[in-house]
């Protein structure tokens, strides 16, 4: 699916005040040549909690010497409503999640900023930690890099799962795009 045609970037961005100029991340980012995004984290914007990942990278002069630093608060809450897991299978659920498994958003709008319970689940969790691993070969990367789809559970509870790897522009994060469809559903057909 091509998202760009749902999602217009100034869709997800509003102003945020910065609180703390001179902290830790001001210092992160001036100081390393790599633009950086966090981790989701719920943040207040317009009097309401939203879901928002901080992106910024370093200013850097004519004489390419760091200046400063250019950041911006992405909102991601909205984000859940141009996802629509029903086009795929009645009780689909579809999900943006981090490589430290924080759902970003989840098109049934549910568990957005928590932690995705197939990174704490043991039986499905290998499917994102080579890929995230820094200490993963070129070759273990590539091929954890293909889009992987199992099943996971049993009877009733049976899902056909498929994880999409994201790589996020040039700030080299990585994410996932996930779906999960009862078998019940694809039985149905």
């Amino acid at each position: 699916r091509d998202w760009s045609s749902d999602v217009c970037s100034s869709d997800l961005i509003k102003p945020v005040e910065v609180d703390d100029p001179n902290g830790s991340w001001f210092q992160t980012a001036l100081n390393t040549e790599e633009t950086f995004i966090s981790e989701p984290t719920e943040a207040n914007v317009d009097g309401q909690k939203v879901i928002a990942a901080k992106v910024y990278s370093r200013i850097l002069n004519s004489m390419g010497q760091a200046t400063g630093v250019a950041g911006i608060d992405i909102v991601l809450s909205d984000l859940a409503d141009t996802m629509d897991g029903s086009s795929i299978y009645t009780g689909t659920t579809c999900q943006f999640i981090t490589a430290k498994g924080t759902i970003m958003a989840s098109s049934d709008g549910s568990r957005t900023g928590s932690k995705s319970e197939l990174f704490t689940n043991s039986e499905t969790s290998k499917y994102f930690s080579t890929w995230t691993a820094d200490d993963a070969t070129d070759e273990e990367k590539a091929l954890a890099a293909n889009t992987v789809t199992f099943t996971t559970g049993k009877g009733s509870s049976e899902m056909l799962v498929t994880i999409a790897k994201i790589q996020v522009d040039r700030t080299w994060a990585k994410w996932f795009y996930v779906s999960t469809t009862p078998m019940s559903q694809i039985q149905k057909t």
